[in-house]
């Protein structure tokens, strides 16, 4: 029987085909340690929560236990009355006073700590204070304050203008443009049947209710309209987009300054690719979180990101980027080019800090700004005290935006709030638009002497609740 000499050649080869086997083994042993990671820290919280709901429901955790329990303060230490005498409410248009270490003390018991820190590699579990109270904000402050300007017929001669970024189904930029030029042909039940066809075409569902006409805003029947107003309806996903634009069309908004495109705004211009169809097998019901549909939200840049070249030329679309510098000069008509912004409205899942970045000259002229803060998209390499304080420079103060309630976030700085929680910020020109600056100062202040108002996850909430506590946070009307 003849032996076979192991030659150089073989050798080699051996070592060319163990050498394949090295990546896909590295990357199973990373894999398995990541899987291993995640369902020890999944287990750590939810071994948290069973305790902190045994004690909740055995009577054992009163309302500031959780607070004390993470900063290891006496009772005796926490201050729910604010020490508001340094704040100049005659000045509120030159910069507010620092917060006071009591109002820091009264935020820090409404908006407890406890859980950011505990869920912060799981801020999609929202559980998080700040997440708790502004995850779907009612902005009363900014409704009250064009309420007031509706009777006033001087400020009603100028046009209003507002954008929105991340238009999504568009329930928002209409409320929007209805307060703003006090035109009720800006109405969201007509909006709802005209984006669904009558029914015939499926909407996402809206996380914050938008669509449902019970939270439409009041105009009053003698209110004078703003004529040559602009409601600017920007939006990235192309199946949304075709829809928004086709019900503009329909119900003759487009002809009446409300404007839709086709465009993703971000810190520069470019392109990018966004998903024009489901990702996925569509009758795989695995596959419903791959699913898109008009409206659909948490899907964008980077649901293409991760598939391959060849899945990506079925289900993804080429978008323009621009600035927000460059959109203003471009689209704002010329009427409008030199005016305010009244309202600028930002939620690009996890892009919000980019569109701020780009649009340098056109915040100097708006009013007010909102934006959405969390753990995605550019935010997760982001920290939000450098948005804040970016805007404190441009002359802007801002807020948590809660229901009906504000959180000053501007020179009342607390650590973690840099945690990456879901939450929506507010935040107002201090020289552009000083009566509503004022008004949303002395919210916050009222805010802060809300007596009893705690914000817990709501596992936590719904025990507490249930007792029968008449803690502000169970009233959720």
């Amino acid at each position: 029987m003849a032996t076979r000499i192991t030659t150089p050649a073989d050798v080699s080869h051996s070592r060319r085909g163990f050498g394949k086997l090295v990546v896909p083994i590295f990357m199973a042993l990373v894999i398995i340690s990541a899987l291993f990671q995640l369902c020890y820290h999944t287990k750590v919280v939810k071994e948290q929560a069973a305790r902190d709901n045994k004690h909740v429901e055995s009577g054992h955790l009163d309302l500031d236990q959780l607070y004390i329990q993470q900063h290891q303060l006496d009772a005796s230490t926490i201050d729910t009355t604010p020490d508001d005498e340094n704040i100049d409410f005659d000045a509120v248009e030159q910069k507010p006073s620092t917060c006071t270490d009591g109002q820091k003390k009264t935020i820090r018991t409404q908006l407890t700590p406890l859980y950011c820190r505990r869920q912060k590699d799981f801020p999609w579990m929202h559980g998080c204070s700040f997440t708790v109270a502004t995850k779907c904000p009612k902005q009363t402050w900014i409704e009250d304050y064009y309420a007031q300007q509706q009777l006033e017929t001087s400020i009603n001669d100028d046009p209003f203008v507002g954008i929105s970024v991340g238009c999504n189904k568009g329930f928002d930029a209409i409320e929007t443009m209805r307060m703003g030029s006090s035109d009720t042909r800006f109405d969201k039940v007509a909006w709802n049947q005209a984006l669904s066809m009558g029914g015939t075409v499926e909407l996402d569902e809206s996380v914050c209710k938008q669509n449902r006409p019970e939270n439409q805003v009041y105009v009053p029947l003698n209110a004078k309209v703003r004529s040559n107003s602009e409601m600017h309806c920007i939006e990235p996903m192309p199946l949304t987009y075709h829809v928004l634009q086709r019900a503009a069309h329909s119900l003759n908004l487009d002809s009446e300054g409300f404007l839709v495109n086709n465009l993703a705004i971000g810190k520069s211009s470019g392109m990018a690719l966004f998903p024009k169809a489901h990702i996925g097998e569509v009758d795989d019901p695995n596959q419903n979180h791959n699913r898109v549909k008009v409206g659909t939200e948490n899907k964008g840049i980077e649901s293409c990101e991760i598939l391959t070249d060849e899945e990506r030329m079925g289900v993804c679309q080429e978008v323009p980027i621009m600035t927000l510098d460059d959109y203003v000069s471009k689209y704002v008509t010329s009427a409008q080019a030199e005016g305010p912004i009244h309202m600028l409205s930002i939620d690009v899942e996890g892009y919000d800090f980019d569109v701020l970045l780009g649009g340098a000259q056109t915040l100097k002229r708006t009013h007010y700004v909102e934006f959405e803060y969390n753990w995605m998209g550019s935010w997760k390499n982001q920290h939000l005290q450098d948005a804040i304080h970016m805007l404190d420079e441009i002359g802007f103060t801002c807020y948590w935006a809660g229901m009906k309630k504000l959180w000053r976030i501007t020179d009342c700085w607390m650590d973690y709030y840099d945690l990456h929680h879901w939450s929506n910020v507010a935040c107002v020109s201090r020289s552009q638009a000083y009566a509503l600056a004022e008004q949303m100062e002395n919210l916050f202040v009222k805010t802060l002497r809300t007596p009893g108002l705690v914000y817990y996850p709501a596992f936590v909430l719904e025990q507490i609740c249930r007792k029968g506590s008449k803690m502000p946070s169970c009233n959720t009307e």
